[in-house]
């Protein structure tokens, strides 16, 4: 998880009977920002990144559709993680590993 004092961010990686995926949540405590996410994944060592997400968020909490970065279960470990800037910071985060099996 990464911590800043407007915007705060966590990656996620998922895993259920059929699928495996990767989220990014971000809170923002401040006034409106635009905020760019890159985020990936590592799946047995191997990092793959998702398409880039854009939004603007005011104060609360969104977080990237699972949508974004899903695919069928397959045996592996994975983590997610992301780059996410604000203004004209970047900052970077990973999830712990996750194993998924059979």
């Amino acid at each position: 998880m990464y911590v800043h004092p407007e915007i705060y961010f966590q990656t996620c990686a998922w895993a259920d009977n059929d699928e495996v995926w990767f989220t990014v949540h971000v809170g923002n405590t401040g006034s409106y920002a635009p905020v760019t996410i890159w985020p990936g994944y590592v799946r047995n060592g191997v990092w793959t990144s998702c398409p880039t997400v854009n939004f603007s968020l005011d104060a609360g909490v969104k977080s990237t559709a699972k949508s974004n970065c899903d695919f069928s279960r397959t045996t592996a470990a994975y983590q997610a993680y992301a780059t996410v800037q604000h203004d004209s910071t970047a900052e970077f985060s990973m999830s712990d590993s996750l194993q998924v099996q059979g």
